[in-house]
Parts: structure tokens; sequence; C-alpha cells
């Protein structure tokens, strides 16, 4: 089956239109990511428990429009390999796509480690408090 010019162009304006809302959620999400550090860092467990319960429904709209663009985005391959033609704005923003996934990938990491130290900070700190076993000052009756 020979793809028409209009028939391409349909579906790379659908396919621009699903990336553009792709690249929406996920600068949402780097966003939040970001946010999640300062409150790490402020030990705000509240407003970390806010923006983690904001995440989940972006990530549930994330979700629903990589699908779509999973969908678009084989019918414009098939299309533009028929016609043979470029496809260097759906290619732009697909580098956008990947881009944001790596700055979130990166910041996750970040936000981890913090965390990580922040327990660790913790417990040596509450090993420290502990009463030592040749020095207890509580009864054992």
């Amino acid at each position: 089956m020979i793809a028409s010019n209009n028939d391409y162009t349909k579906v790379k304006e659908q396919l621009v239109v699903i990336l553009k809302k792709e690249i929406s959620y996920l600068s949402e999400l780097s966003s939040s990511v970001s946010q999640e550090q300062q409150v790490i860092l402020e030990n705000d467990t509240q407003r970390l428990s806010g923006i983690i319960q904001e995440r989940e429904s972006l990530l549930v709209e994330l979700v629903k429009i990589r699908e779509k663009r999973i969908v678009e985005e084989k019918r414009f391959n098939s299309l533009s390999d028929s016609i043979e033609a470029e496809g260097q704005e759906v290619n732009l923003y697909l580098d956008q796509v990947k881009e944001l996934l790596q700055r979130m990938h990166n910041q996750s990491f970040r936000n981890s480690y913090l965390l990580k130290k922040k327990v660790l900070f913790a417990r040596d700190l509450f090993e420290k408090i502990q009463p030592k076993v040749n020095n207890l000052t509580y009864s054992s009756k």
C-alpha cells in the first residue's frame, strides 16, 4: 500500500501533538523530581508525600500518552518508509523526550542518594544515643 503525502502529513501532525503532550508531562515530572530534592533536604515529609501523590497522577497520564505515541510512531514510520520522507520535526521531539527522561533519571538517582544518606545519618545518630551494655542504667527487674 502506497501512502499519500496527505496521510503522511496527518499522521505526522498527530504524532507531533502527542509528542508535545508527552514532553509536557515529562517536564512536569522533571520539575516534581527536582522539588523532591529540595523537600528531602528540608526534611519536610508532609510535602514529600504530597509531591509523590501528585506525581502518581502525572505518571498515569504519561503512560496513556506514551501508549498513544508508540502506536502513532509505528504508523508514522511505516508511512515515512513508503514515501521516503524525513521526520526531522518528529526526531527533534523524540530527542527532547530522551533528554527529559535522562534528566529525571539523574535527578532520581541524586534523590535516592540523599535519602540513603539521611537514613544512614539517622541510624548512626540513633546508635550513638543508645545506652552501652556495660553502662546500662535501667533495671532489668
